[in-house]
């Protein structure tokens, strides 16, 4: 077995669940098989409160992104889900584009007035309106893919020089795949693999495109209170004070801390 990402020769894992390239050090899940997410597999379309909770995310993710934007006026988001990045999108940019392979979802989304396809993301699509720069996000899809620097590449074809790309996975490197391993929540059997910084490092040199940003965020939720905070600082206090003291200023506080998920802001 090789890697996906970096081609390097996999060794057989003692405990039969995971692969872990020495390489690139991303952790591969011996577990799952690709599934077909075209008839309603994977995401379902969200309760309300839950939209709330993602679009809210999608808001954080534009902290991150919108200081990097110059000419830019067009927003493409590649997995697109139930469209929470796209609706975002809307404050910040001209035009806006989402693709996904759930069928369920895109009717979803189109019923919201989102421009939403049903196919791969392709050039073709915005070629008539008067584009000065595109933005794509991949949040949340690389790990659920076989072949990341096939699809990354495609993708880096169909746009120009100047244009960025925002990539967000979850990391097999943060607090709570250390504490939780092969029980973490996010080791599903759709998760092909799990990564690290050093993945997505790895992944900007294999399309030959420029790191403007990376690092840790984790999603808001319910979990995400003065409670939860109060219980990493009294498990470990030094840590948790430098990471809190060396975060930026889009993080929130378990943002650097937890390490869960990970970014890379890539310019073409």
């Amino acid at each position: 077995m090789n890697c996906n990402i970096c081609n390097n020769t996999l060794n057989q894992s003692k405990d039969s669940i995971s692969n872990l390239c020495s390489c690139c050090n991303i952790l591969f899940n011996l577990k799952a098989e690709p599934i077909d997410y075209s008839d309603g597999g994977g995401q379902d379309v969200p309760e309300p409160d839950k939209s709330k909770l993602r679009f809210d995310n999608a808001d954080k993710r534009f902290e991150i992104i919108l200081p990097h934007v110059k000419n830019h006026n067009t927003f493409v988001d590649i997995g697109c889900g139930s469209g929470d990045m796209l609706e975002c999108s809307k404050k910040y940019f001209d035009y806006h584009f989402g693709y996904d392979e759930n069928k369920k979802l895109i009717r979803f989304t189109q019923q919201k007035k989102l421009n939403t396809f049903n196919k791969y993301f392709s050039r073709v699509d915005y070629e008539k309106i008067d584009t000065n720069g595109i933005v794509v996000s991949i949040n949340h899809v690389l790990e659920h893919i076989d072949k990341p620097i096939e699809i990354l590449s495609l993708i880096k074809g169909e746009l120009n020089s100047g244009d960025l790309i925002y990539i967000e996975v979850p990391l097999h490197s943060g607090q709570s795949f250390k504490k939780e391993k092969y029980n973490w929540s996010l080791w599903y059997e759709e998760h092909l693999a799990l990564y690290s910084m050093n993945t997505l490092k790895k992944i900007s040199e294999l399309i030959n495109c420029e790191i403007v940003d990376f690092g840790f965020r984790n999603f808001i939720s319910d979990n995400y209170n003065r409670r939860t905070v109060l219980s990493h600082f009294i498990k470990n206090p030094i840590v948790f004070l430098y990471r809190y003291f060396t975060k930026r200023s889009y993080q929130m506080v378990l943002d650097n801390y937890l390490r869960d998920y990970g970014f890379i802001l890539l310019r073409v």
